[in-house]
């Protein structure tokens, strides 16, 4: 997570009282923070139930591995002196 997004979080958090924000889903936080919508279907839009969460690392080699994806992430590469 970016410091620019971390400290934009914390300001939201000071001006809201602790009960509504400690409420938010994961989901929700995920969908906020980084764009990603786990409650919604991409293709129809219709409502997604989450049914598990693996977590266990192995567990996830072996699955990966039987899908044929790859089982690590790839190498980050990135320039200390770009400029964008």
């Amino acid at each position: 997570m970016h410091y620019s997004t971390v400290s934009k979080l914390l300001q939201r958090h000071d001006s809201r009282p602790d009960s509504e924000f400690s409420r938010m889903s994961w989901a929700r936080l995920l969908k906020r923070v980084f764009d990603i919508d786990i409650e919604h279907c991409p293709n129809c839009g219709g409502a997604l139930k989450i049914i598990a969460a693996i977590e266990d690392p192995p567990v996830i080699v072996k699955i990966l591995s039987h899908l044929g994806l790859p089982t690590r992430a790839p190498a980050q590469r990135f320039d200390l002196f770009q400029t964008t």
